[in-house]
């Protein structure tokens, strides 16, 4: 019969001192224990991204992990897209060799939500600039991404922002899962596709895309960096020319207008290839 009682050694991956998240982490954890009549021998071992490595682990002679915690939002990854922050799960990937069989991961998933909106301000502010007062700005356009209204060839970009502070905004269809990001596993490449019905009239102009992080397999505590929380960024990724969205009263799901969204995430350089097709 199996002991009740246990030496848990748990590592904390973070950076700069940030420890929100994974303090909930061991809060959590620490339920789970009682719940089940649980008493532990509890050991801490904090890394910083700085420094990590997976000899850092290796005490006692090879002790193995029994709980891994990582601090997903990064202070100083403020400015960048919401998917850069999977570095975590890259690392997590690193200690493979010394996670025990029935290890603990928190976060255990990370989940892509996405909707399709109107951002006419945020447009308008990111529009690309031809000619002003004789100088070609082309070069700037292309370097810092703007939008094109359809009338330069470059992509459409990708920028981080606070949806909240895009001024006048319109959700025009459901929040949707785009693709999920198992952290259970070593990372590897990901693909998804999402099918996009629009329930609300407008013009749209991109898909606000962001992470919900799921600290347990129950998925009973999820920490959401979407629109409604003013402390993350969310991505915008802007068309290449604004599309009018019609919605006629009430229809049907074959009816409506829809588009259908496909990413695929590269682990090798982080990034999110996103592509979408549009059905009027």
């Amino acid at each position: 019969m199996r002991s009740n009682h246990f030496t848990v050694f748990i590592v904390i991956i973070t950076c700069d001192g940030a420890m929100e998240v994974s303090m909930v982490g061991i809060l959590i954890f620490f339920g789970v224990l009682q719940q089940c009549k649980i008493s532990a021998d509890l050991r801490f071992q904090a890394l910083n991204y700085c420094d990590i490595g997976v000899s850092m682990v290796l005490v006692d002679g090879g002790t193995l992990v029994d709980l891994l915690i990582g601090e997903p939002f990064y202070y100083e990854n403020e400015g960048k897209l919401p998917w850069q922050n999977l570095r975590f799960w890259k690392e997590r990937t690193m200690f493979d060799s010394v996670l025990s069989e029935d290890v603990v991961i928190m976060p255990c998933k990370g989940v892509l939500k996405a909707c399709a909106m109107s951002l006419p301000d945020l447009w308008k502010s990111r529009s690309c600039l031809a000619r002003v007062e004789g100088f070609n700005h082309s070069i700037v356009n292309a370097t810092l991404g703007a939008c094109s209204d359809g009338q330069i060839s470059h992509e459409a970009p990708c920028i981080p922002y606070f949806i909240w502070q895009c001024g006048e905004i319109k959700e025009l269809s459901e929040i949707f899962t785009v693709m999920e990001f198992d952290f259970t596993k070593p990372i590897g490449p990901c693909f998804g596709k999402a099918k996009v019905n629009f329930n609300v009239t407008g013009i749209c102009h991109g898909f606000t895309l962001w992470i919900d992080w799921v600290m347990d397999a129950k998925s009973s505590t999820v920490l959401s960096t979407g629109p409604d929380c003013r402390y993350y960024k969310q991505g915008v990724k802007f068309l290449s020319k604004p599309v009018v969205v019609d919605v006629n009263g009430v229809c049907s799901s074959s009816e409506c207008p829809s588009a259908d969204l496909e990413t695929s995430f590269d682990p090798s350089n982080g990034e999110l290839t996103i592509n979408y097709l549009f059905h009027q």
